[in-house]
């Protein structure tokens, strides 16, 4: 019983890093009352725009509302609890983007109420009304 305990320990411990080192990680999450929703995601800096877009587009959209995804390099102060605690795109939409100190984000992603979809690279286009000016 101890040696299993053991085992199981060593391998928790030892694939920690493994899980932690992803190449991307959620931060903040927002889905108001009427479905829309929006994510901070956390990304390596090597991230390639099509990787980013495939990730986007496997986060949760209900018909006829928004989603949007802002890519934050890692490290850098990404709106956490001011997005998830927000309660309406409204708010979220202010932490985003008149929130002073906040670190740019890299990509955004938004699928729209009729379910057309835009990505941006904002090193790219830094004058997309997806990146912050």
């Amino acid at each position: 019983m101890y040696k299993s305990f053991c085992v199981v320990l060593l391998l928790s411990l030892a694939s920690g890093p493994l899980f932690a080192g992803g190449t991307f990680h959620q931060k903040g999450y927002l889905k108001d009352r009427a479905k829309n929703r929006i994510f901070t995601v956390e990304m390596r800096s090597s991230v390639k725009p099509s990787k980013a877009l495939a990730y986007a587009r496997r986060e949760p959209n209900s018909a006829g509302r928004f989603t949007a995804v802002y890519f934050f390099p890692r490290g850098g102060l990404i709106p956490t609890d001011g997005v998830t605690g927000a309660k309406t795109v409204l708010r979220a939409n202010y932490v985003l983007y008149d929130m002073k100190g906040l670190s740019q984000w890299r990509f955004a992603y938004m699928k729209s109420l009729t379910g057309d979809e835009t990505f941006v690279d904002c090193l790219d286009t830094p004058d997309s009304y997806l990146c912050r000016q």
